[in-house]
């Protein structure tokens, strides 16, 4: 883990793990601009925990942050991939189980960061060691998403999509069985 300038990004999603990489983020010295979510209160919520203006509403999410981080439901990636533009910035979601392609219509850096750690939002988390799976569009995207996520977690590795669709599989496995 190393620390590297500060970097703007707004979090679209409020949920456990929106809550933990916003705050993982924010603690490794980063500016978390917005967090949206359609329930403005569970925005409220995560953005009073790490400095942020809640948003509820597409259009009021600014366009002037260096990252986008879509911390939501898989189906809900497809939706918010052809409703918001972001050529600027980098974007990324956080699912296993979904191609980093979805983003392409949100910019042309767009990739994933992805943990087969679970997420509980009450629940306090190391970041340091947290596995995260990374994949980008491009080298440099993918350059950029080791330097950020670098400040959260020394435990970062480069899959791509059938790996990272394999490993996901793999957590889901071994979660479920042992509930």
């Amino acid at each position: 883990m190393k620390k590297t300038n500060t970097k703007s990004i707004s979090i679209i999603g409020a949920g456990n793990v929106a809550t933990h990489l916003a705050l993982a983020l924010r603690s490794a010295g980063h500016t978390i601009r917005q967090v949206l979510s359609r329930d403005f209160d569970h925005a409220q919520l995560l953005a009073q925990k790490v400095q942020a203006q809640p948003v509820n509403r597409m259009a009021l999410l600014k366009d002037d942050s260096e990252f986008y981080i879509f911390a939501v439901g898989d189906d809900a990636l497809y939706d918010l991939a052809l409703d918001l533009s972001f050529p600027q910035s980098i974007v990324v979601h956080t699912s296993g189980a979904t191609p980093a392609e979805v983003l392409k219509p949100v910019s042309r850096r767009y990739g994933v960061v992805w943990s087969p750690q679970t997420f509980v939002r009450d629940i306090a988390m190391d970041y340091n060691h947290l596995p995260l799976c990374l994949e980008g569009s491009s080298e440099d995207v993918a350059s950029s998403l080791e330097e950020l996520f670098g400040t959260v977690s020394d435990n970062i590795h480069r899959l791509d999509f059938d790996q990272r669709r394999w490993a996901h599989l793999a957590a889901v496995m071994v979660s479920n069985f042992g509930n």
